[in-house]
């Protein structure tokens, strides 16, 4: 049986680093690369973590230099909405730490031509990974990714929330909900993972077990890996590459005290589902799917109705996350985006680097010609 891959031992040595960056976002969280890599074998493949005593880098290595440009690049794919350095580095934005970072991976990976780092966020940390590079005598690129959508929300209750969305999405809330809930066997289920309490197995500190929800079961996970697979299956979307990464995602989720995954029913037919990951805060809408055989019921915006009310109700979240692209839908939901940017960085000392950065030049001289 093939080994599953892991963590390479210099980053899982230090799982202070995932702890601290977990509440930046979902994606610098341990559970979150463990499932990648297991979910991605590929990802794991050629390991290049640059560690510093206060931050890393998830990186991975490809060419060699000679028939090829040595390069280093994120430990990401498409499954991944943001990548960032990982570490305690974000409490106080630390640029110093995030800069020495950069140019450490320089000296530590000496031969390489080309890093590619994406996708990042437009901010501090960026800037700071780009000044490290630079001060080790590397040109940097920055390039566009995609636009992420988001909702500010700290203190927004759902009626109030409900109210500033445009007519159109309340009408449909209103007209379609009343005609799904009169639909023989019609109904939204919500399964939600409690949060894990550390240190206690009775669920409660007082003696009181029923104080506190139970995890999820093994078998409520497994009806919910089967539904949203059935409904992925019949929705529009092509076929998941990596089948197993989104049945490992929603065990780790549900594990983590993370999940919160909506589904609608007809009978005994799943027809919609949702994944959103909720942790520290924030409320990532990771997937969602809907059979395309009951499309006229709008059960997608029925569900989403549900999770956004739990999120801003239940969970309080401050902030939700659309996470990636510039679909029309999510502008009915959100309030604000953001771009997503990724950083190329050319080591000029060595012929592929320097072959890489003459061609990204001339490329971007190229396209500014083409746009006149």
């Amino acid at each position: 049986m093939p080994k599953t891959p892991k963590i390479p031992p210099v980053a899982a040595d230090n799982p202070a680093f995932f702890n601290a960056a977990a509440r930046e976002s979902l994606f610098f969280s341990e559970p979150w690369f463990s499932n990648l890599l297991a979910g991605v074998p590929e990802l794991a493949a050629s390991p290049a973590w640059s560690l510093t005593p206060s931050a890393m880098l998830p990186m991975q290595r490809s060419g060699d230099g000679k028939r090829s440009p040595l390069q280093l690049t994120a430990v990401r794919n498409y499954y991944s909405s943001l990548y960032g350095p990982i570490g305690d580095v974000y409490r106080e934005q630390d640029s110093t730490a995030v800069q020495q970072l950069a140019s450490s991976t320089v000296r530590k990976f000496p031969h390489t031509d080309v890093i590619q780092l994406d996708p990042l966020a437009d901010d501090w940390s960026t800037t700071a990974l780009e000044a490290g590079f630079h001060n080790a005598g590397w040109a940097t690129r920055r390039f566009n990714c995609f636009g992420n959508w988001y909702l500010p929300c700290e203190g927004i209750a759902w009626a109030d929330y409900l109210a500033e969305r445009p007519g159109q999405v309340r009408s449909t809330i209103k007209r379609k909900g009343k005609k799904f809930a009169a639909l023989e066997g019609a109904r939204l289920q919500m399964l939600i993972a409690p949060p894990v309490v550390s240190g206690s197995h009775s669920g409660g500190n007082d003696g009181d077990s029923n104080e506190q929800p139970l995890p999820l079961s093994d078998d409520q996970i497994d009806q919910a890996i089967a539904a949203w697979t059935q409904i992925y299956n019949a929705s529009w979307k092509k076929p998941e590459p990596y089948p197993e990464f989104v049945p490992g995602l929603i065990r780790m989720a549900a594990k983590q005290g993370w999940l919160r995954f909506g589904v609608a029913w007809l009978g005994d037919v799943p027809i919609a589902a949702q994944i959103w990951i909720t942790l520290h805060g924030k409320a990532n809408i990771y997937k969602l799917a809907y059979d395309e055989e009951y499309k006229q019921h709008a059960a997608g915006t029925l569900l989403s109705a549900m999770l956004f009310e739990h999120a801003l109700d239940v969970d309080e979240v401050n902030e939700i996350d659309y996470l990636t692209g510039d679909d029309g839908y999510k502008r009915d939901w959100m309030t604000e985006r953001r771009e997503r940017i990724g950083l190329l960085a050319f080591n000029r000392q060595r012929p592929w680097g320097m072959a890489q950065f003459l061609k990204n030049r001339f490329g971007e001289t190229w396209q500014r010609f083409r746009r006149g």
